[in-house]
């Protein structure tokens, strides 16, 4: 489950409200229409966000840990389930597989700030932005509303080759 948010960038009430039917193993992608809140102790299924519905690539290292936790759970409502097969709560994710994640993987360290399941989402942005993802593919993708809310959050990542630009527009405009 932390393996997939951190490969799709699905903000956690998404991941907690993802249905097995929005799974496209076969075009590689997840479609993304609901996510989980809680209001006042009660679980509510609704719109994104963004009130957008979105589809978002899977890569191949997503694919049999997804295949086998669909089998583990034929026929429940959502990818991961709780005990009694109703959506699980985030507090829950949070401390039952985030955090010994986290630990497992050397992220949290005492002292330092501890680290959000959130974090997955900007990682998944930040790696996208490393190899060079279109940006149009990253705002799509993350589910943001505009372009201008990707490159205010993530635009201080974007490569800024500024002596590079220039000479190319230098050679441009010699011609």
């Amino acid at each position: 489950m932390v393996r997939f948010a951190a490969g799709t960038g699905l903000r956690q009430g998404e991941l907690l409200a993802l249905n097995p039917r929005r799974i496209e193993l076969a075009k590689r992608r997840v479609v993304v229409a609901e996510s989980l809140s809680n209001l006042a102790g009660t679980l509510k299924i609704g719109p994104t966000k963004t009130d957008q519905t979105r589809s978002v690539p899977l890569t191949e290292s997503l694919l049999e840990p997804l295949e086998r936790q669909l089998a583990a759970n034929k026929g429940a409502r959502f990818v991961w389930p709780n005990r009694d097969g109703g959506p699980m709560r985030g507090n829950l994710l949070y401390r039952r597989h985030f955090l010994p994640a986290a630990e497992r993987a050397g992220l949290q360290v005492q002292g330092l700030p501890r680290v959000r399941f959130h974090d997955l989402r900007h990682t998944y942005a930040a790696l996208l932005i490393a190899l060079n993802a279109p940006p149009k593919a990253i705002q799509n993708w993350m589910g943001h509303s505009s372009i201008s809310v990707t490159f205010d959050v993530y635009g201080h990542l974007f490569p800024f080759a500024e002596d590079e630009v220039t000479a190319r527009l230098d050679a441009l405009m010699a011609e």
